[in-house]
């Protein structure tokens, strides 16, 4: 039994010998890591939003370890992409900065870190005046102050009526109001770009003028006629420009024609007010001498409103797009300039080239003498300075003519002779046709041929549209004016074509 017990007891010795102590200090370490970068702690955006891509170190003694996300704002959902957090901060429609925190979490540790959010406010701003006050038959320009919206804003402008019906009036952002009736309106302004949207309301207050508007023209601004036949008798070589506009006023008053000379001659005159473009109705017209008798003589008509609001006639001309703005032998461009004869007239013979003329269209002649020489042109004896010697007419539209001549005469024999154009030009057919003698503003063009949507007129330019010799015994196929009319304000309704 002793000897058991001994041999027993050298077993263990043995063992203990072999086996190792169970010494705690010596078990493996567990290194947890799990950051961000210092710049991916504060996510940083503008109201537009963004998305961020953060990457995410989550490892255990360096081995990669998973994590997941705890908490995200709704604006701004995370999502774990491999080794990386995705963030994707939605558009912010508020007028205010927001903040939030992402929050994520190393599974096996428990370690979290907060990632913070911060998205600026909406910048995109607009503001309206409550108020604005305007005549009638005046244009006032509404424009509202925009911040932002720079991406692709879009603009809506209302009437807004009593009963709540609205009415939609522009897409532009500045609204050009003008109203005939003297009373309060209400109108609504949108804009919209992308997801941002604001609706903003005015109120314009419409009175009537201290001295009633009258429906003709009110002033001439210039006149400027191209060598005629009869355009001696409204000044001579002591007249001043202003003594010949108060002639050609004074005459326009008593309905008295006022001729413009030869291809390119005008005359620039206004209204006391503005003449309302009115949808599918023709807004104004213009008289004049023309008739069977003494053939059409079309001029061309160039329209503008008052942008600046100066009262002056200095801005954007458009031309009124007549039935033969497309035509064919219709030909834009073209500068003619006239040059003073060196010699008085009576030192010429019938028939004698007499006034030289040249155009940029490297055309040049001259217009003879006439059988009678009242009917012969003479240059204008008024200018002055660098127009004395010549004068040029520049960036004219020049028409066909459809006058039938028959020898040294026009043809006057049978009315299939007289071959006014459709619609669009002055001087063209006689008084008695009111819809021929009407313009409608919606005709206008700009200087590319595009329609442009005025609000209305205050200024009108009438030139001569033709250049044709009407052979010895007539002058030149001059236009002339005898006066104009605001349709709206004498009441007359006449209907629009659509070219």
């Amino acid at each position: 039994m002793k000897k058991q017990f001994y041999v027993l007891a050298m077993m263990f010795l043995a063992v203990s010998f072999i086996l190792p102590s169970c010494n705690h200090d010596d078990d493996p370490v567990m290194e947890y890591e799990f950051s961000v970068s210092n710049e991916d702690k504060v996510l940083t955006t503008t109201s537009l939003g963004q998305n961020f891509s953060v990457n995410v170190i989550s490892t255990l003694n360096g081995t990669r370890i998973g994590f997941e996300i705890v908490s995200f704002p709704e604006w701004a959902v995370a999502e774990i992409n491999l080794a990386s957090l995705s963030v994707e901060v939605s558009e912010n429609l508020l007028r205010e900065g927001r903040t939030g925190k992402v929050i994520i979490k190393q599974v096996e540790s428990g370690k979290t870190i907060e990632i913070q959010i911060e998205q600026g406010e909406v910048k995109d701003k607009a503001n309206l005046e409550s108020q604005f006050a305007v005549k009638t038959y005046k244009i006032k320009v509404i424009s509202p102050e925009i911040t932002g919206y720079e991406k692709a804003p879009e603009y809506k402008w209302y009437e807004v009526a009593e009963d709540g019906k609205e009415s939609l009036l522009a897409e532009t952002k500045d609204l050009a109001f003008i109203r005939e009736n003297a009373r309060k309106y209400k109108l609504k302004f949108h804009i919209k770009d992308g997801n941002v949207e604001e609706t903003l309301y005015t109120e314009v207050t419409v009175s009537g003028p201290e001295t009633p508007y009258s429906e003709k023209i009110a002033k001439v601004y210039e006149y400027t006629p191209a060598p005629g036949w009869r355009v001696s008798s409204y000044g001579n070589a002591g007249s001043t420009k202003e003594m010949v506009i108060e002639t050609v006023e004074n005459r326009l008053a008593a309905d008295q024609f006022v001729s413009l000379g030869d291809f390119g001659g005008y005359i620039i005159f206004g209204f006391d007010h503005t003449v309302i473009n009115k949808p599918d109705l023709r807004d104004f017209r213009i008289t004049s001498s023309t008739g069977k008798t003494n053939n059409t003589r079309p001029g061309v008509i160039m329209v503008s409103y008052d942008t600046n609001g100066n009262g002056e006639a200095d801005d954007e001309w458009y031309e009124i797009a007549g039935s033969e703005y497309h035509h064919v032998q219709t030909v834009r461009g073209i500068d003619i300039t006239y040059y003073k004869p060196t010699e008085p007239l009576e030192n010429f013979q019938m028939g004698d080239n007499y006034l030289k003329w040249t155009t940029n269209k490297e055309e040049e002649g001259y217009i003879t003498k006439k059988m009678i020489p009242d009917a012969s042109p003479v240059y204008p004896l008024w200018y002055r300075g660098n127009q004395e010697e010549q004068i040029t007419f520049k960036n004219l539209t020049k028409l066909r003519s459809t006058i039938v001549m028959n020898g040294m005469f026009p043809d006057q024999s049978s009315d299939a002779n007289y071959k006014p154009f459709d619609y669009g030009y002055a001087c063209n057919v006689g008084d008695a046709n009111k819809v021929g003698t009407s313009i409608d503003i919606a005709w206008a063009v700009d200087g590319d041929g595009k329609y442009v949507n005025l609000p209305g007129i205050d200024f009108v330019k009438v030139y001569t549209g033709t250049f044709i010799e009407r052979g010895m015994y007539y002058g030149e196929a001059d236009s002339d004016i005898k006066n104009a009319y605001d349709l709206h304000m004498i009441g007359e309704t006449i209907e629009t074509i659509k070219p």
